[in-house]
């Protein structure tokens, strides 16, 4: 059970884990919106398919559906993916002879004292939880029961779906030689979009070459500490919001940022630069750490830190060499340790274990 109202970059990986669950012999049945890009191909991949839509946490009429289809197919282990289904699930499945797993994405937002996590990862109902990053599974075990299956899951990718053709710096007014600083998030106040932006101002006043890309929803014309930049430097910010074409921008950057202050799972946004040769500075705040080795892959600095991001900055601008280097470290990095078989595999053991219990 899940939402795929998003991107095709964001909803891939996991519809290609149900794809690739179905094709290990396990029946799979997934409940998530028609409109899902991968709605097609999970059902010619022999996947049982429901359109599924939850508006509200609570919804009467989405429990009784999915009581009534667990109980229809027989099914043995129900997957919730995001907080709505998960509520639903919680009271789908009580009284019934199955296994409820849920997903979790990210740190915090986990606290005993906080009454409405009792609908979710919390309830008593729930038998596992799949995490994205170790980070996310050392902040769980304290507070959740003990009876509860915790492991960790990567989110698995494939090189061949990062296939974009480049991006045309001139369509932005960036020179060939320009130094692009990018960075791909939602304009929220845990994605630290300030500290890059603080950051980009003491590196641009000495290296006029520098210019930063901002892509995401609310990277606009209206992001606040851009336009207390000063004329000269907010010429070289281009504020691109919310675009369908991310992985051809990825490829104007030099570097990419994520300069998130809490609250991070393993972000797609690092995992498609990296998977680009893109080398990326990331904060060392929830899974980032373990997607990007620092001096190898890229740069790991403090959150809330202008000043380091900014030392990390200069330091990838200073060399050419070390730079591509720990780009195509990346790359190789999100191959090897984060390839979608391997997420496939892991899965099917959670799933073992569950059944074992």
């Amino acid at each position: 059970m899940t939402s795929h109202a998003d991107t095709l970059i964001s909803v891939r990986p996991e519809a290609e884990l149900f794809i690739g669950l179905q094709s290990t012999g396990i029946p799979v049945h997934v409940l998530t919106q028609e409109t899902s890009p991968y709605f097609a191909a999970m059902r010619d991949a022999g996947i049982r398919t429901l359109h599924f839509e939850q508006r509200s946490k609570i919804s009467f009429r989405a429990i009784r559906l999915v009581r009534d289809y667990i109980l229809m197919h027989d099914i043995d282990i129900v997957y919730a993916f995001n907080n709505r289904t998960i509520s639903t699930a919680v009271w789908a499945t009580s009284g019934l002879d199955v296994k409820l797993l849920t997903y979790r994405g990210q740190t915090g937002n986990i606290e005993r004292y906080d009454p409405s996590v009792l609908l979710t990862h919390r309830h008593p109902r729930v038998d596992g939880i799949i995490c994205v990053a170790k980070a996310i599974e050392r902040y769980l075990r304290p507070r959740i029961a003990p009876k509860v299956l915790i492991e960790t899951v990567y989110k698995g990718h494939n090189p061949d779906w990062y296939q974009d053709t480049p991006a045309d710096r001139a369509e932005f007014d960036i020179p060939a030689d320009g130094f692009v600083i990018g960075c791909v998030a939602n304009n929220r106040p845990r994605k630290g979009v300030e500290y890059l932006v603080q950051a980009f101002r003491q590196v641009a006043n000495d290296d006029r070459s520098a210019h930063l890309v901002l892509v995401g929803n609310g990277m606009d014309d209206q992001l606040a500490p851009v336009m207390a930049l000063p004329t000269d430097l907010r010429r070289r910010v281009h504020l691109l919001g919310q675009r369908q074409d991310v992985g051809s921008l990825v490829q104007l950057f030099d570097v990419a940022v994520l300069p998130a202050v809490r609250g991070e799972g393993l972000p797609k946004s690092v995992i498609e630069a990296m998977a680009y040769a893109c080398p990326c500075i990331v904060t060392d705040t929830g899974g980032n750490a373990e997607l990007v080795n620092h001096k190898e892959t890229g740069l790991v600095v403090p959150v809330a830190d202008q000043d380091a991001l900014a030392m990390a900055l200069r330091e990838m601008m200073s060399s050419k060499e070390p730079r591509v280097r720990m780009g195509e470290n990346g790359q190789q990095r999100i191959a090897t340790h984060f390839h979608i078989k391997d997420s496939i595999h892991n899965t099917l053991q959670v799933f073992e274990q569950l059944m074992h219990d």
